[in-house]
Order: structure tokens, then sequence, then C-alpha cells
């Protein structure tokens, strides 16, 4: 959410501007220790400056080396097939779901 706004924006806001975009109330609450801006910054997305967060050239490059590091795609993979195992056992009873 958080790079959907600073993107929508051209990229930089002041955290207040993020915060409220945010729905969050306390803008100091965005730099709280591993909140989200901090684990935007260690992997290289966004740059936080004293009074505003930027989206860096690389933030998309940055984003998907993240994701592969989170092994996301592959959880995601995972989610599916369980779902899939779960609605054909609810439409066949007799089926019997595998993991």
């Amino acid at each position: 959410m958080a790079t959907l706004a600073l993107l929508r924006s051209g990229g930089t806001l002041s955290y207040e501007q993020l915060a409220s975009k945010l729905g969050i109330s306390r803008a100091r609450d965005l730099r709280r220790r591993g909140g989200v801006l901090e684990r935007m910054e260690s992997v290289g997305m966004v740059v936080c400056s004293e009074n505003n967060v930027s989206l860096t050239p690389t933030w998309y490059g940055a984003l998907k080396r993240a994701r592969e590091v989170g092994r996301e795609e592959q959880a995601e993979m995972l989610q599916r097939s369980l779902h899939q195992a779960q609605r054909a056992y609810r439409l066949n009873k007799n089926e019997v779901p595998t993991p």
C-alpha cells in the first residue's frame, strides 16, 4: 500500500501525507523500528530523509528481489493448490483433498 501511495503521488511524500493516505493516525508510527518504511528502506525500495519518503529509481527491482528472498511466489502457489483441493472436496464429498 505504501508503494502504491508513493507511486500515485509522483514518488515522494512527507511522512504526514503518507500516513494520511495509509490511514495511520500518527506519522511517527511509519518510522518505528521494524515498521513498513524500515523494511522498505532495508531492501532498497525507498529512501527516507528527515521529512520525506521517496521511491528509489530501482524500487521495482528491489521489490522483485525481496519477493524472491521471501519465497512469496512459492507460498502463493501452495495456497492456491490447497484452496483448489478444499473446493474440490466441498463439491464432491467422496473425493478426499490432498495437501
